[in-house]
């Protein structure tokens, strides 16, 4: 997740809440967010909360 800039992170995360992809792989990027000190998006955060996670 190193060799990724925080912009393509956001994007990556943004999308998957989008198309509901695998909850572990969005916990993966949420993790590496936080871990970064990046704001999640407050519509990708209720998308990803309604989705059940």
């Amino acid at each position: 997740m190193h060799y990724i800039s925080d912009g393509v992170l956001m994007e990556a995360y943004e999308k998957a809440v989008e198309l509901n992809l695998d909850g572990e792989f969005i916990e993966i990027l949420r993790s590496e967010m936080i871990r970064r000190g990046l704001a999640l998006p407050s519509s990708a955060q209720y998308d990803y909360v309604q989705a059940g996670r």
